[in-house]
């Protein structure tokens, strides 16, 4: 049985997810880079990318020292849901 494109994805981020945080960093760009277009986009420079490398860079280590606690994304989108709802209740 062939594998499904989905199957493959999964592989492949299991596979991303073993590899040490310089190396994911290093694939998730190259990765970015090819998507995106040849010419510069406005308000894209390469300070700009430099300096999200850094804050991406930095998150992530805060993570993986423990320095922060990562919430699952059904949790945050729970809870944003819960204030969206109480916003609506109680606007203003």
């Amino acid at each position: 049985m062939t594998p499904t494109a989905a199957q493959e994805e999964q592989v492949v981020l299991d596979l991303a997810r073993k590899l040490p945080a310089e190396a994911r960093e290093r694939i998730a760009n190259e990765l970015l880079d090819e998507l995106e277009p040849a010419r510069p986009q406005p308000f894209t420079s390469e300070r700009v990318r430099l300096a999200w490398k850094e804050e991406i860079a930095r998150r992530i280590a805060a993570h993986l020292n423990g320095e922060v606690k990562a919430i699952p994304a059904e949790e945050l989108l729970a809870q944003l849901e819960a204030d969206q709802r109480a916003d609506e209740r109680h606007p203003g």
